[in-house]
């Protein structure tokens, strides 16, 4: 059976979910790299990451975990249930904070080669 417009949704979001917390590692990687790792910018990022990443069980995917689902049945499962849906647009935003802070501070650092 095709999915709903609503999954499709959901599927979207968690892609984008990713690409925004892709981009804060890879960001503050570049940090990190760039001598800056004691910088306030690298702390907060840092910090938030751990926060949430303490909050996500190991085995979250793990298929038996995932409920059952019949044929046509639409099952809305949060596999974070520390994480309420409400709560991913306040995480986006403040991924963006850190994001920006961090390419900021990455902006004022002499590059190695000058």
């Amino acid at each position: 059976l095709p999915e709903s417009k609503l999954a499709w949704e959901a599927r979207l979001a968690g892609v984008n979910d990713y690409r925004y917390l892709q981009t804060l590692e890879e960001t503050l990687a570049a940090a990190t790299t760039s001598g800056q790792e004691r910088s306030r910018a690298v702390q907060a990022a840092r910090r938030f990451l751990q926060r949430l990443r303490a909050q996500i069980p190991v085995d979250v995917y793990i298929y038996e975990n995932m409920p059952a689902q019949r044929s046509g049945e639409l099952v809305i499962w949060n596999p974070i249930p520390e994480i309420e849906p409400e709560d991913y647009d306040q995480i986006r935003e403040e991924c963006v904070r850190h994001i920006q802070a961090l390419k900021k501070l990455l902006s004022q650092t002499p590059s190695a080669e000058g």
